[in-house]
């Protein structure tokens, strides 16, 4: 027989004993789901709701089955194609709860038992969007109804100590409803409690003053005026009582716990000679080992740690460690600046590893391959599966892997004072066993969660307000943004922040920031809160965040987050275009992929025109994002539905960058056609916007279609189009530079190629310097300048660094090669050629062929290359390329009104007889 508990923590129970469950958070959020929605689920559709993303989600799905199977079987059904939770004969709490009208008084005591917790408490997975959002319109279901059962009950018990049981109950969970304030105000007073009622009252008037800048409405001023207007007397007992501070808490130590054990552990990091990770349970005393390590090094030291909340902060485990490096590094720069000032530093420690993001990960790898520092990681076990970062890190630089237990009996006594109580119920767990004494409470087997709540429900005033919007925050938080966020005073904050530390609750983390001593107890103190004041502290968090000086946008991630938990969806949507380009500009491509994903899909709450203009720059960092060209060609559709709705709508500019998005995908997956198509839309979609988006749109169009070889002519207009409006860009300089040397003019062309590299270099624009550097290099091989072109390869590299996860940096490394070859130097040209086949670069391949065919003295070699440059240069519509190697090859070029100037120069000088190049006939 198996129970399943939704309504607070997810909690199973087969026999009458606990079944233990998966570490993972994903894997019990999909048992969650599976149970409470009482159906076959496709498993595509289970992929989208939790592991939506570039890795591969039927494997994920597959293996937290197999660990859910243990736990649930045999009412886990799984076939090739379903997955089901089989519940008929499982009592599951959400089910039968009753409604109010229908049911008995004593079914309904019963139903509201049920109600341990909101439905699947600390259960969140902010990342997985439409899990989440499931799951909150779930959550307010549940707690309207037991609204509903808590009402119903206060009115069929009358004027009783239990009505007023059930009508505080109400108020807990519905704090800002003017009934349940005034319920409560009623049955105090009627239960001559006059007092207490008044006090009530005046809470209730401070809290909507406080959090919603209004005061009561009329229900809870009528409740007032039936209790007579007493005013409140501060000397009376119960008003004495009421203001005395909430019991001292007894701590160990003053921010760091006391140390002992753990000599095994100690013996196993000394001994390990690489990477180290510490895997172990929540509050087992990873972190403490962590630190104590960070207390004996004789040397300097650096230590991280990476947050539990989904926000987007590329490299947050390095936040020390960037912090005052220029942010206009490349990648390689930045990794390399980092090891830099990690040098001569004897440990870098980093903890929570299974919360970390791909940037930071990225950097730790580079960290742990080039650097010469000791590396110790702390993760959580279980959890750290459900990361595929940190997975890849571990596997790829095969961390020693320490598993942390609990301590022994006798050190379990040193920590405890040798209190025989927490000894006993702590079961060796280090954060259990303080927890315990600084409690004090007298239990015999309650979880750790309960025993946090517990200590935390005994703060008052203040700090018991402070705690909750330090939760909601989500990392460590900085005094001067929980004041702005609460508009607390700061000699009240100031206030409730040194309780808070005396408490044990908090702890210092530099300069005027603190952290909570444990992540558990962060989870804790918002789980104090209830959904409806929740969503309040993440709406001011959002609005107080969006307020601040925020040039670079390091806020935006943040932004989003508390923007969407608030419900104001335009907010959060405006933020993820802020942090995916922030993203993009600290070649954090993954992250810059994840936010603009999550970004369409809390647009889909929005509508209109603004719910067009956000999607299309969502979209636009999708695309400019150097992932797989594979992992971007999905939005192809989505961005064609958009660009034909905008230009319907007369959104002129909107349309304009869909039909340039669309231009960037298909030359990417090398459909000319329909690139150039697209480019050509693009300029029309631009006539109806502003100045400055019509020129930079006509101007990005004319190059396109020039790298494209497609109507050159129609290139031609647009660039003297873009040149009349004035407004100079990077863009009107590469198109003019590529003009020039379709025209055959050289020497005119590599200036303005100059110049679009300077200008795109100013404004970190990575992709046009690539291009213009590019160009300058083929222009130089077309010129017989190799030693120039090498040049301009040196210059490529870097840029292409910055470009990581795309194709460029083995562009650049084969350009090179050309360029080498065609200096006489001894460069394996074939293996150059195979891996621009392998790319499938057709375009390059076409021009390296080409060019191949007209240096090369072989006369067998010279003819192999320019056959497959026709194949090449055909497949993908690159006219000048076909041209010069059917010329080469002694056939007829095919009849085209736009030979492009370099093939019809070609055909002149060897009429004339002055080719460089021999022609094989």
């Amino acid at each position: 027989m198996i129970e399943m508990r939704l309504l607070g923590e997810l909690h199973v129970v087969r026999d009458g004993l606990a079944v233990p469950l998966p570490a993972s958070r994903k894997s019990r959020a999909l048992l969650a789901y599976l149970a409470a929605t009482a159906r076959s689920h496709l498993r595509e559709r289970l992929c989208e709701m939790f592991w939506e993303g570039p890795d591969d989600p039927r494997a994920a799905l597959r293996w937290s089955l197999t660990k859910l199977r243990t736990a649930v079987d045999p009412h886990l059904v799984a076939t090739r194609n379903h997955v089901a939770f089989e519940c008929s004969d499982a009592a599951i709490d959400i089910r039968g709860l009753c409604l109010p009208a229908t049911a008995t008084t004593d079914v309904l005591e019963e139903c509201a038992t049920r109600f341990r917790g909101e439905f699947l408490e600390s259960l969140d997975l902010p990342g997985c969007f439409r899990y989440q959002q499931w799951c909150v319109g779930e959550r307010e279901r549940f707690r309207q109804a037991h609204i509903a059962i808590l009402t119903e009950l206060t009115r069929r018990h009358g004027v009783t100590e239990a009505a007023l049981r059930h009508a505080r109950r109400r108020l807990t969970i519905d704090p800002f409803n003017d009934h349940a304030h005034a319920a409560v105000i009623q049955l105090l007073s009627s239960l001559g409690q006059n007092h207490d009622a008044m006090q009530q009252y005046e809470h209730c008037r401070q809290l909507f003053e406080r959090e919603l800048g209004t005061r009561p409405g009329e229900p809870v001023e009528e409740a007032r005026r039936r209790i007579g207007r007493q005013p409140m007397d501060a000397t009376t007992p119960a008003n004495v009582a009421a203001m005395q501070p909430a019991p001292a808490i007894l701590q160990a130590g003053k921010h760091v716990a006391p140390f002992v054990g753990r000599a095994v552990e100690l013996d196993a990091i000394g001994a390990a000679t690489g990477p180290t990770l510490l895997l172990g349970e929540p509050g087992i005393g990873k972190s403490r080992i962590i630190e104590e390590l960070l207390l004996r090094a004789t040397g300097p030291t650096f230590s991280g740690r990476a947050f539990a909340a989904e926000m987007v902060r590329p490299y947050g485990v390095w936040t020390d460690a960037l912090t005052g490096l220029p942010s206009e590094s490349d990648r390689t720069r930045l990794f390399d600046a980092v090891v830099q000032r990690l040098k001569g530093t004897t440990l870098v420690a980093i903890d929570d590893l299974q919360w970390i993001d791909e940037a930071s990960a990225a950097l730790l790898h580079y960290v742990v391959r080039t650097a010469n520092v000791r590396i110790l990681c702390a993760a959580r076990s279980g959890e750290v599966d459900d990361n595929p970062h940190a997975r890849r890190l571990i596997r790829d630089l095969r961390f020693a892997t320490i598993a942390v237990g609990p301590l022994d009996e006798a050190d379990t006594r040193a920590l405890a004072g040798d209190d025989d109580r927490v000894a006993r119920l702590s079961g060796g767990n280090p954060l259990f066993a303080l927890e315990l004494l600084r409690s004090g409470a007298n239990v015999e087997a309650a979880p750790i969660t309960a025993i946090i709540a517990a200590r935390l429900a005994e703060l008052s005033g203040p700090a018991r307000e402070l705690v909750a919007w330090a939760a909601a925050l989500g990392r460590q938080f900085d005094v001067e943004t929980v004041g702005r966020a609460t508009g607390m005073a700061a000699g009240e904050m100031l206030g409730a922040l040194e309780k808070l530390e005396r408490s044990a609750i908090i702890r210092p983390a530099g300069d005027h920031a603190y952290d909570f001593v444990h992540d558990l107890v962060r989870a804790a103190a918002y789980q104090m809160a209830t959904g409806p004041r929740r969503t309040l502290v993440h709406r001011h968090i959002a609005r107080a965040l969006r307020e601040t000086h925020d040039p670079d946008g390091a806020l935006a991630g943040d932004i989003v987050h508390h923007a969407w938990l608030a419900g104001e969806h335009a907010l959060a949507c405006e933020a993820a275009v802020d942090a995916g380009k922030r993203c993009l500009r600290l070649f954090a491509y993954a992250e810059a992929t994840n936010v603009a994903r999550r970004g369409l899909q809390i647009a889909e709450s929005l509508s209109g025109d603004a719910r067009l203009t956000v999607e299309m720059q969502l979209l636009y960092v999708i695309v400019m994002s150097r992932t797989p060209v594979r992992e971007r060609i999905p939005y192809a559709g989505r961005i064609a539905e958009s660009t034909e709705t905008a230009r319907r709508n007369g959104l002129a500019k909107t349309a304009a960058l869909g039909a340039h998005l669309l231009a960037c995908l298909h030359e990417e997956t090398n459909d000319y056609s329909g690139a150039a198509e697209a480019t050509k839309q693009s300029a029309e979609s631009s006539r109806g916007a502003d100045s400055a988006t019509a020129a930079l749109s006509m101007a990005t169009s004319a190059r396109c279609l020039l790298v494209l070889q497609r109507d050159v002519s129609r290139a031609e207009e647009l660039l003297a189009q873009a040149q009349a409006i004035g407004i100079p860009s990077h863009e009107l300089s590469l198109g003019l530079g590529y003009l020039r040397a379709h025209q055959g003019r050289a020497q005119e062309a590599a200036p303005l190629l100059e110049e679009a590299f300077t200008i795109a270099a100013s404004k970190q624009d990575h992709w046009r310097e690539w291009i213009a550097l590019t160009r300058l290099a083929t222009l130089a091989l077309e010129q017989g300048d190799t030693q120039l072109a090498m040049q301009h390869c040196a210059r490529l590299h870097p840029v292409a660094a910055k470009m990581h996860g795309g194709s460029e940096a083995a562009r650049a490394a084969v350009l090179e090669s050309v360029a080498r070859y065609a200096a006489g130097e001894k460069v394996d040209i074939d293996a150059a050629l195979a891996r621009l086949r392998e790319i499938d670069s057709k375009g390059d391949l076409a021009w390296v062929l080409s060019y191949l065919a007209q240096i090369e003295t072989d006369r067998t070699r010279a003819r192999s290359f320019a056959t497959e440059a026709v194949q090449a240069a055909d497949a993908v519509g690159r006219q000048s390329e076909s041209v010069i190697a059917r010329i080469i090859l002694g056939q007829p070029a095919k009849a085209s009104r736009d030979i492009s100037a370099r093939a019809r120069s070609f055909l002149k000088e060897k009429r004339n007889g002055r080719t460089r190049t021999r022609t094989i006939l």
